[in-house]
């Protein structure tokens, strides 16, 4: 919701409190962050899903490649 309003930094806060993550919260977040051109907490987003192992589905690469195309970033994609 608050990724909606355009409020990035209550988003991820409020995504940090969250006791348990999985695969659809990591892209729900990631999807709004694209939205609103935050390319860079996109790419952490990927980042940071990798270390707490949560396996990426389709959604996952389709948000990571949409990232790297608009952030000119071909090496991470």
């Amino acid at each position: 919701m608050y990724a909606k309003f355009v409020l990035i930094v209550e988003a991820e806060d409020v995504f940090q409190r969250l006791l348990t993550t999985v695969v659809v919260s990591w892209n729900a977040m990631r999807t709004e962050l694209i939205e609103h051109g935050c390319f860079d907490e996109t790419l952490n987003c990927f980042e940071m899903m990798e270390l707490d192992g949560i396996v990426p589905d389709s959604i996952t690469f389709i948000c990571g490649l949409l990232t790297c195309r608009s952030k000119d970033a071909i090496d991470k994609g």
